[in-house]
């Protein structure tokens, strides 16, 4: 029964919604909980992870402005300082030769 009624809520709830952007949250909030994922997750994420990904594979700045529907690309060229945080974190393989974290990897 209860799950019958958690249900129940969750449709109206979701009927309620007058936006779509309220149904995008809900059905990412449930694709989240769904697997067991305890990270933030809003759509707004799952935007900003989209134009990480893509430059971090190399896509031209410009395009992503295009495909983020940004007007400057000043906005854009935000993701580009993640970016640039990440890489600079990022060890080389070379780094860890020698090391007891060499072991850990194989």
């Amino acid at each position: 029964m209860g799950k019958l009624r958690d249900r129940m809520i969750e449709d109206l709830q979701l009927r309620n919604c007058a936006r779509k952007t309220c149904k995008v949250r809900h059905h990412l909030h449930a694709a989240a909980d769904k697997t067991g994922l305890k990270k933030r997750v809003t759509p707004h994420v799952l935007r900003h992870s989209f134009a990480t990904h893509l430059l971090e594979l190399g896509t031209d700045v410009r395009v992503i402005q295009m495909l983020l529907g940004h007007r400057s690309i000043r906005t854009t060229m935000r993701y580009t300082h993640m970016t640039s945080r990440l890489l600079a974190k990022t060890k080389s393989p070379a780094d860890v030769l020698g090391t007891p974290r060499q072991m850990k990897i194989g």
